[in-house]
């Protein structure tokens, strides 16, 4: 139980819900972002946390073990969006800024145990001290968390109440690494020929087999036993593609969905309407 719970729990009772949100809302400036995040006190309607573990699992399925691209750049501080937009090269930061992102998402409502380290898991990402250092001690350093704290609280809320057309939590069981996912060879090839592409400058397989990953977790995989180029090759990828590969791919990730009977929308994103900025 935090503090915020002892202090306040006794006199919930006879709180009306305005009374409940102006206190709460007066603890915002001297609470952890973790206290923030669960009271919501950084929004224009903070709210006693009454979650319970199912619901947070339930949220858990609608979200990619990495923020998604747009929500990045909106939570990104302004001066860092030249340097870090969506995953520039060498910006390992960005990608656990995203994640650490994506964990702080589900402690909105939830129970007084759920923590970071123990959120973390349900999207799948286990590095707990990178991920929540790259938020609040390197991307926000010497910044304030009151954007990021109303931010998260608001669109955790959204979810819950409007839901989402993808299962995060079925795809990252299903596509696990570059094994779990299908491309037709034969397909490509045409392709390949049809726009004149080499060999040598068509990518590595295995850089596509990646980007299919991407595709349909909204996560950058690591590839156990890639060498340490590989990373370079994926990142040179994703901004180099050119647009008929991309299309391609895009019908290829869609293939792999249908291979399971899944008529989800390959991507999306919470449209920027369910958020006050």
């Amino acid at each position: 139980m935090t503090c915020t719970d002892e202090v306040f729990g006794k006199h919930r009772a006879w709180c009306g819900p305005d009374m409940v949100s102006k206190v709460l809302g007066g603890l915002d400036g001297d609470a952890s972002l973790h206290a923030r995040l669960r009271y919501a006190s950084a929004t224009p309607r903070p709210r006693w946390p009454v979650l319970s573990a199912g619901a947070i699992t339930r949220r858990a399925a609608m979200i990619p073990a990495m923020l998604w691209p747009g929500w990045t750049l909106r939570l990104l501080p302004r001066s860092r969006h030249s340097a870090a937009e969506d995953d520039a090269p060498h910006s390992a930061t960005c990608s656990s800024f995203r994640r650490g992102c994506a964990s702080f998402l589900l402690l909105p409502g939830g129970p007084p145990q759920l923590n970071f380290e123990c959120a973390s898991p349900l999207l799948a990402n286990h590095s707990f001290d990178t991920d929540r250092s790259a938020v609040e001690r390197i991307i926000y350093r010497e910044r304030g968390l009151t954007p990021l704290a109303s931010v998260l609280a608001q669109l955790a809320c959204a979810l819950d109440e409007h839901g989402s057309p993808i299962n995060d939590t079925r795809r990252r069981a299903l596509f696990t690494g570059p094994e779990s996912v299908t491309l037709d060879l034969d397909a490509y090839t045409r392709l390949r020929l049809q726009h004149g592409w080499s060999r040598s400058y068509a990518p590595r397989l295995a850089v596509l087999h990646w980007y299919l990953l991407v595709l349909l977790t909204g996560e950058h995989p690591a590839i156990p036993g890639a060498r340490k180029p590989f990373g370079w090759h994926c990142t040179s990828f994703r901004y180099s593609a050119p647009g008929p590969l991309r299309a391609f791919l895009r019908q290829q990730a869609e293939a792999n969905l249908a291979r399971y009977g899944i008529t989800e929308p390959l991507t999306w994103e919470p449209p920027a309407c369910w958020v006050t900025l």
